[in-house]
């Protein structure tokens, strides 16, 4: 009766496997639509910044560009969010854009991509942010020493 037992959870192991690996060739190889949403930007400060921690003479620096920004919800609720630029080789498409246009109001627009089979979503999500005209403020601050 056990070599009967380990026949049965053999074969039920190879057909587990097997749709294991139909499901991961699928997920790999499934076509895509791209979904995005669209809400309003109330507030938006893009947030460089250097920071970092030293003691006796070692010590770690960290950096980082962020946008932070309060966007207007459906329900009319406000929610603020912080994006990080994304960094690294594949990730240049899900940057964070910044718009500026002949507009009075500022849009943000989030899109991601969805499996057409799965309904699985990517969780890199890129981020356009429409602005009106002359919202950016450019200037330069050099420290040479």
């Amino acid at each position: 009766m056990s070599d009967e037992w380990e026949m049965i959870w053999g074969i039920v192991g190879i057909i587990a496997i097997g749709i294991f690996a139909i499901f991961g060739i699928v997920v790999i190889f499934e076509p895509t639509t791209e979904v995005c949403t669209q809400s309003q930007l109330v507030v938006m400060h893009d947030n460089t910044a250097t920071s970092g921690t030293f003691f006796l003479g070692s010590g770690s620096l960290d950096g980082g560009a962020n946008y932070l920004f309060y966007e207007k919800n459906n329900d009319g609720s406000t929610v603020l969010t912080s994006v990080g630029t994304y960094s690294g080789e594949g990730y240049e498409e899900y940057r964070p854009k910044v718009f500026q246009e002949d507009r009075t109001d500022g849009i943000v627009i989030k899109c991601r991509e969805k499996g057409v089979w799965t309904g699985l979503y990517d969780t890199r999500i890129r981020y356009e942010f429409h602005i009106p005209n002359d919202s950016i403020i450019t200037g330069y601050k050099l420290d040479a020493q």
